[in-house]
């Protein structure tokens, strides 16, 4: 069955839908290249009627922007931002594991909280892929740009199945110039309820980074506590977070250490100024804490920890199918199968030799033409007429000492080796180089013993 022209975006078809959201739609894709390339893809389109909105079309653009600036392991990379068939969408990489979510309402449903390795181990990646978004600054100015992500809800937390955690949605993220329009044209609240920092709620005065500073708190204490920071929803929750102070952590779990209840304490103040600087700092805190108590941390204990309540056979994949036949793309031309040069006859031989005559050296051309006159005949052509260069004489071979269990020629006894007889005691006369042994000189072969 072919896909409808609905289902495809550009090089994007559209095969399962993940969520819908409400700036729009969440797909699963096959991306599609030439010569057979294909990939797996997610793609964000955004909702008809807000296409037609200048506010809500300026945010959707402002995410895709975002994300082509930001090149971080815990960021998943932008493909492609497009206008297609009357809809914008962006296509960015597909990342496999469970959302924080996911795995908080599993532990949930059996009773279980996180155990600190991999509560801290979670709150550590996000304290890097925060910082790196904070610190962010312009290519040409090399200004910091003050980009706050502003949605930090556990569905936007991938727990990676290679150990990475990923950030997502930065559908309301921005820099100071943009969340200032924001302010300017928008009177609402904006963000997940139970995940927004005070001062983004009440607006009485500038959001910055330490907002999400306020967020990663709130989730490091639902992770290590299994309760939600402050019970309800909507008007409910906005009054309890301007107005009450959470439940101190050690009253869920008797054995919460005092260390990290401290740091949780800083984190969630609703006074700006009392929360820690940047995420270095907090960052040092939970080091700190995870030192003092011996908790492991790493990339896989986060992983292992998902798996056991998310298996990875649970992951949306996506089965490789036919290209869409409404899709051109350009195929690959098909490969020559190799031929064995020794089934070639004379002729083709000397027509492949041919052809490597471009590759040749003009000193070797002389020789390559003697090749080619030898593959058409059997009889060695004659030898006339200016020939290639000559190779050197090898070297003189090295002298070679013989072995002890070399054949030698040995004398007779009472015998010079001239075959002149000795007297006793007296030794040979010498001879010269040029001097020949006598031929009746007698010939024996014997093994040098292990004295000689």
């Amino acid at each position: 069955m072919l896909p409808r022209m609905a289902d495809l975006l550009g090089r994007f078809e559209l095969v399962d839908k993940l969520a819908t959201g409400g700036m729009g739609d969440v797909y699963l894709a096959h991306q599609w290249g030439d010569g057979g390339f294909v990939r797996p893809a997610v793609v964000k389109r955004l909702h008809p009627h807000l296409g037609e909105r200048p506010a809500a079309l300026d945010d959707f653009r402002n995410e895709a922007a975002i994300l082509a600036l930001l090149a971080h392991p815990g960021i998943p990379h932008v493909y492609d931002f497009r206008f297609d068939h009357g809809r914008w969408y962006i296509a960015m990489e597909y990342v496999r594991g469970p959302t924080l979510g996911a795995v908080r309402r599993a532990e949930q449903s059996i009773g279980r909280i996180m155990p600190w390795k991999a509560a801290l181990g979670v709150a550590l990646q996000l304290c890097d892929i925060l910082g790196y978004v904070h610190e962010r600054r312009d290519d040409v100015s090399d200004e910091p740009l003050g980009i706050v992500h502003g949605d930090l809800s556990p569905e936007n937390v991938i727990l990676g199945r290679d150990g990475q955690v990923r950030l997502l949605d930065f559908g309301i993220a921005g820099g100071s110039d943009h969340r200032q329009r924001q302010r300017e044209r928008e009177k609402g609240i904006r963000g997940t309820l139970g995940y927004i920092a005070p001062e983004a709620i009440s607006k009485d005065q500038p959001v910055d980074h330490r907002a999400d500073l306020f967020v990663l708190g709130v989730l490091l204490y639902e992770m290590t506590t299994g309760q939600r920071l402050f019970p309800g929803d909507g008007l409910t929750y906005v009054n309890a977070v301007l107005q009450e102070s959470p439940r101190p952590p050690s009253e869920h779990r008797r054995d919460y250490p005092e260390d990290l209840e401290a740091v949780l304490a800083q984190v969630l103040s609703r006074d700006v100024d009392e929360r820690p600087p940047g995420t270095r700092e907090l960052r040092r805190a939970l080091e700190d804490v995870a030192r003092a108590h011996d908790i492991p941390l790493g990339g896989r204990v986060v992983s292992d920890y998902a798996e056991t309540l998310y298996p990875a056979r649970e992951d949306r994949r996506l089965a490789l199918r036919e290209r869409p036949e409404v899709l051109a793309t350009q195929e690959l031309p098909a490969l020559e199968a190799h031929e064995d040069p020794a089934s070639l006859s004379p002729d083709e031989r000397a027509e492949m030799l041919a052809g490597l005559s471009d590759f040749l050296l003009p000193e070797m051309e002389e020789l390559e033409a003697e090749l080619l006159e030898e593959t058409k005949s059997s009889s060695p052509p004659a030898r006339t007429g200016a020939r290639g260069p000559r190779m050197p004489p090898p070297p003189p071979a090295p002298p070679v000492t013989p072995s002890q269990t070399e054949t030698r020629v040995r004398r007779p006894p009472g015998k010079s080796e001239t075959g002149e007889k000795l007297d006793d005691g007296t030794k040979p006369r010498s001879e010269s180089s040029d001097d020949k042994p006598n031929e009746k000189a007698g010939f024996y072969i014997y093994v040098a013993d292990e004295e000689s």
